[in-house]
């Protein structure tokens, strides 16, 4: 799912209607003769709050001047997120060359605290 997006979760024995406005049709053959409808449950998540991201920490924390520094951060971030996003390569001199595997291992490796 992206940002913003909607997922559908349907109801055992149940599909969407051929429109797709989020009613249910029964299903024959999992609802034997019953002959009721179900509603699908729309569920949205806003993955801005549980999701990091290097661009927006990289905004937040301007005075950042090293790669060590954006790796402390993010370590100290952790704790407050649950998924990392890396969107963009950080712009210092001293990036190495598997800064996104730096990354990750210190975003989970500070999470599992």
């Amino acid at each position: 799912p992206t940002p913003g997006s909607t997922r559908r979760r349907t109801v055992s024995g149940c599909r969407p209607d051929a429109a797709g406005r989020g009613r249910a049709a029964p299903d024959s053959e999992a609802l034997g003769s019953r002959r009721s409808t179900r509603r699908i449950r729309t569920v949205r998540y806003d993955f801005k709050r549980i999701m990091l991201y290097v661009s927006d920490l990289l905004i937040e924390r301007h005075d950042l001047q090293s790669f060590a520094e954006l790796v402390d951060a993010v370590g100290d971030r952790a704790r407050q997120e649950r998924l990392l996003r890396i969107d963009v390569k950080p712009p210092f001199p001293d990036t190495l060359e598997n800064w996104e595997d730096v990354l990750e291992s210190t975003f989970t490796a500070a999470s599992e605290r």
